[in-house]
């Protein structure tokens, strides 16, 4: 026997109704079909589940006060194959069906307006979820009681800054071993508070890059990155003060860089209702000549940006850098290159 949940928008019983899942269900047992309804809600459900097969009736139940055994109901259907669904107590248009072949019981179905189908797996799995994050909010209830010291404070700041100093290396696997020792040691600190976009931006490296998914190009169409060594992406918006000091630096790599390899591709979203000429504007004080599309967020969220400006560099299509375009330098790019 197994559970599952449908979406159904009460009273429209009829027209969310799982269908499919339903005659799934009948295909796996035969004979003449019968829905015994006990209660309200039941019956709206009753005459669904009794729609599409043939020759399917509906028999509405009173069971007094108490609350009948299914055994006895099924004794007095006569059918082959029985659905019996009860009203849930306490639930608006929420009903408990079972469906039997003879006495057998061989499905469970839970019927209730606007829930996601859930199955057996999934339930489980949520409860175990569930307990696993009530652990964590129970040890951080812990944690937060426990004030770190002034001490710990500025230990936690210096190992912070030795995997700032990592990353900046692309020194990765050093990065990672200097944030599990921070998280490890001084999870409660504001250093260790600090790093969590370090943590996120680490979490990017290594994973896949195809080409990027762009809506328009602004300029260098026909751009793509596996006609380059290594390529630079860098996101952007031309509203973004900090987007307009850094855009130089891109350009003079993109210029310096060029000859060996590097491709650099800016990335906007153009938000803030920034129009065409704003942004050529921005592109043209900025000197910027390499390729420029807009993006639809797919790419953002494939390099887990979060604010801007971000770049990460790209080489044989895995991102094997990403951070803050102020921490790119010369000898970062030469490292990547030369690998």
């Amino acid at each position: 026997m197994f559970l599952l949940s449908f979406a159904l928008a009460a009273p429209e019983w009829q027209e969310r109704f799982d269908r499919a899942t339903l005659e799934a269900l009948h295909d796996e047992t035969h004979g003449e079909l019968k829905v015994l309804a006990v209660g309200q809600a039941a019956e709206l459900a009753s005459a669904a589940i009794c729609a599409s097969p043939p020759g399917c009736t509906v028999e509405k139940v009173s069971t007094g006060r108490g609350r009948k055994p299914e055994a006895e109901l099924l004794a007095t259907s006569g059918g082959e194959r029985t659905w019996i669904v009860r009203s849930v107590p306490g639930l608006e248009d929420a009903v408990v069906a079972t469906l039997y072949q003879g006495s057998n019981p061989r499905a469970r179905v839970l019927l209730q307006p606007e829930l996601p189908v859930l199955t057996r797996e999934r339930f489980d799995a949520q409860v175990e979820e569930i307990a696993v994050l009530r652990s964590q909010l129970d040890l951080a209830r812990t944690a937060r009681t426990i004030e770190p010291s002034a001490e710990e404070e500025q230990a936690a700041a210096a190992l912070v800054k030795e995997i700032s100093a990592a990353m900046d290396a692309g020194d990765h696997d050093e990065a990672r071993r200097g944030l599990k020792e921070l998280a490890a040691r001084f999870p409660t600190t504001r250093a260790s508070r600090s790093a969590d976009r370090m943590r996120a931006e680490l979490a990017v490296v290594g994973s896949e890059a195809p080409e990027p998914e762009v809506e328009r190009w602004v300029q260098g169409e026909g751009f793509t990155m596996a006609d380059h060594a290594a390529t630079l992406v860098v996101f952007f918006e031309a509203w973004c003060p900090h987007c307009k000091r850094e855009a130089p630096r891109f350009e003079a790599l993109h210029e310096r860089f060029g000859q060996s390899g590097l491709g650099v591709l800016g990335l906007t979203r153009q938000t803030r209702d920034v129009t065409d000429e704003r942004l050529r504007s921005f592109l043209d004080d900025g000197g910027i000549t390499y390729p420029v599309a807009q993006e639809t967020g797919a790419e953002s969220e494939r390099y887990g940006v979060v604010g801007i400006p971000a770049a990460a560099i790209v080489k044989a299509g895995v991102v094997v850098w990403r951070g803050h375009p102020a921490r790119i330098t010369d000898a970062l790019i030469e490292s990547v290159l030369a690998d």
